[in-house]
Parts: C-alpha cells; sequence; structure tokens
C-alpha cells in the first residue's frame, strides 16, 4: 500500500524481538479456526502482524491463549499505516528505542474485551469496556458495524477462547493519559506529508498552487506548513473528480488563486479537533470566515454533505479527517461568480456544492444575489 513507513516498522519489528507474529487468515474456515486459541489463530496471516502480542513488557499471549473468553478487535496493517510514523515507534517500540514506557500495553489492552461478544450480540451506540479501563462505542448502520472510527471488515472469526473481529484502524482510547501525551508529542509528519501519505495527491497539488505550503525553491512559507495546530477536512482524489470540471480548471487557473485559496481554507479549522470532540449540529469555523456544519448520526460523520471516511489521522501540527466531497462555501462572493462563470452544468449540484452557514466576514459582505436567496438564516455557533 504505502511505502513510507516500511523501515520504520522493520526497525520496530527487530528491536521489540517480537515471538509472535499475530492476526488472522481470513482464509481459514470458522471451523478450523475453532480449534485453535485467539492467539494461534492470529499468527496465522502475514497481513495483519503490526499489531503484536509479545515485548519485553507485554505479553498479549497470556490473555488471548487463556481460558477466557475474550473479544478482540484487531486493525490490519493497512491500519497502522494510516498513523504517523512518530505515533508508531512511541506505541510500539520499547523505550530504549524511542517508545513509551506503557503505551503498548495500553494500546493492547483497549483492543481486548472481556467475554465471547460475537457480531449478533452488538447493538448500535452499545458502550463495550475493554480491558484497558475505557470503552469503546458499537455503531450500526445498515450492514456497516463501527467501533469508534474503525469499521469492521472481517467479523466473527471464531476461536477456542473466544472470538476476533478485524478492523480496519487502531483503536487509541482519547482519555488516557499516556496515549494523549503520544498524540501531542510524537507526530513527526506535517499536514502535507500526512496528506502525502494518505494519497490525497490532488489536495496535496492544489495546497501548493495556493501558496498554502511551504516551497522552499520559491522561498514561499505557507500557512498549513506552521506550528498550527490545525483541523483539515480532507478532499479525496475521487471527491475532486466529482466537482464540475469547469469549475476545477477555473479554481487552479492562476487568476483565480484567492477563489481556489478561500476553497481550500474552507477545509482548515483551528485547532486540533479529534472526532470524540464534534457533536451534532456543531458549527466549525473555518480558515475562509464561514461555518461548516457537523451532523452525526447512524450513518456516520458529516461535514455538510460530505461523509467523513476516515477519522483522526493525526500530523505533528494538527489532525486530518478524511471526506468524499469537496466542501464549497456558497457565502463566499467570489466563489460563487467564479461558478456562475465557469460551471460546465446549467445548475449547481447539492452532492458537488453543500451549502455553507452565513458568516459576518467583511470579505463576504457583497454576496451575489443567488447566495443571498440561498442563505437567510442566521445560526448560533456553539461556544468553543
Amino acid at each position: 500500500m504505502i511505502d513510507i513507513h516500511k523501515k520504520d516498522y522493520c526497525s520496530i519489528r527487530k528491536t521489540m524481538k517480537l515471538s509472535v507474529t499475530l492476526f488472522l487468515s481470513i482464509g481459514v474456515s470458522l471451523a478450523q479456526a475453532d480449534d485453535l486459541s485467539i492467539i494461534e489463530t492470529l499468527a496465522i496471516d502475514n497481513r495483519i502482524n503490526i499489531f503484536n502480542g509479545t515485548s519485553t513488557d507485554v505479553d498479549l499471549g497470556t490473555i488471548t491463549s487463556g481460558d477466557g473468553p475474550f473479544t478482540v478487535f484487531a486493525p490490519t496493517d493497512d491500519a497502522f499505516l494510516l498513523l504517523d510514523p512518530g505515533v508508531v515507534t512511541c506505541l510500539l517500540a520499547p523505550p530504549a528505542a524511542g517508545g513509551t514506557a506503557g503505551a503498548l500495553e495500553t494500546m493492547l489492552n483497549y483492543h481486548v474485551a472481556s467475554g465471547k461478544v460475537t457480531s449478533d450480540m452488538l447493538s448500535n451506540d452499545q458502550k463495550v469496556e475493554t480491558l484497558e479501563g475505557s470503552e469503546v462505542t458499537v455503531t450500526i448502520s445498515g450492514d456497516r458495524v463501527m467501533i469508534n472510527q474503525a469499521k469492521v471488515t472481517t467479523a466473527d472469526v471464531i476461536a477456542s477462547n473466544g472470538v476476533i473481529h478485524v478492523i480496519d484502524q487502531v483503536l487509541l482510547p482519547s482519555d488516557n493519559a499516556v496515549i494523549a501525551d503520544i498524540i501531542e508529542r510524537c507526530p513527526r509528519s506535517r499536514i502535507l506529508g500526512t496528506a502525502r501519505r494518505l494519497k490525497l495527491f490532488t489536495l496535496v497539488d492544489t495546497l501548493k498552487e495556493a501558496d498554502l505550503v511551504d516551497d522552499p525553491l520559491a522561498g514561499l512559507v505557507g500557512t498549513l506548513s506552521g506550528d498550527g495546530p490545525f483541523t483539515v477536512f480532507a478532499p479525496t482524489d475521487d471527491a475532486f473528480a466529482m466537482v464540475d470540471q469547469g469549475v476545477l480548471g477555473c479554481l487552479r487557473e492562476p487568476d483565480n488563486k484567492q477563489e481556489l485559496t478561500d476553497v481550500l481554507l474552507y477545509h482548515v479549522a483551528s485547532g486540533k479537533v479529534t472526532s470524540d470532540m464534534l457533536s451534532n449540529d456543531q458549527k466549525v469555523d473555518t480558515l475562509e470566515g464561514n461555518d461548516a456544519t457537523v451532523t452525526i448520526s447512524g450513518d456516520g460523520v458529516k461535514i455538510n454533505e460530505a461523509t467523513v471516511t476516515n477519522a483522526n489521522v493525526l500530523s505533528a501540527n494538527g489532525v486530518i479527517h478524511v471526506i468524499d466531497q469537496v466542501l464549497i462555501p456558497t457565502d463566499n462572493a467570489g466563489i460563487t461568480a467564479l461558478i456562475d462563470r465557469c460551471a460546465l452544468q446549467n445548475t449547481l449540484s447539492p452532492t458537488h456544492y453543500p451549502s455553507s452557514s452565513p458568516s459576518k466576514s467583511p470579505k463576504n459582505q457583497k454576496k451575489s444575489s443567488k447566495a443571498n436567496k440561498a442563505l437567510k438564516t442566521k445560526v448560533t455557533k456553539i461556544p468553543k
């Protein structure tokens, strides 16, 4: 998938002197897995071998090979690749190799619960207490099951002493002091490097075009290269492809750099706002000057009309939440005029151009008639 972490992971695994490779083989039948303990089942598949059970201080095997029963939420290797490499080092390496004392045990125990909890026993908004002491939250919408922000990709892998559910993100308890310290202290990549790691290439390119990130050759120091912290709602390449191509083409013309900058800054807020800090109908002030609206429901988390597909990707100067649509502020006269001038379609698609909340930003006082008609209600901002 992504090569940037391979040296980090190889080094970590060597220094930890791991004696057990964890995680399951999806190809193994449940009948076969029934005869194996959790630790034996986890040892089968090399695709899930970063989540490890042994180090000099922690031995998950004593838990998962015991009588149990236990429930294990097992992150894949790709889940670890979503983490900043500095965070990975602090979580997994022993203190002598740059790790944080107690972090590995904390992280492992937050993925394990007492009891055999199969998928048919889960319910929406259920709280599951983990061995770390904190709870994880179950969200069920249709066929999708989430554990906190992690999606269950394979459920109910039965072992002799419990059950394994494979997930696509690493779970980190937000109210644990050790983990909170790691989140603040350990990230190495800044917003741009993290976006590259997530393969958000169109976003990276447009940030450069708008001079929002450093360009050493041009002597530019971009806003998002600063200390921040920042929260970035980051559209995927597919999200940019959904935008009317006439509008996208105009936005990337040199004469329209201000409009491009405004669009991008509408995806950025000051402060590190992780998903546990969001609430339904919350208004988030963006650097563009308008608000974005948070909606939380059984269908997940939305920013305006965009769905958050990957939350809480940490960087050295903030956090990224990946979204599936580009956010376009409708209460910005310059952007509205550009859309009127450049759109290849005759009408604005609400899918591509979700509405924003009105702002009193001076630059937006001269609204077009279209923006005035679309936005007439004043929202009450949630105190920060």
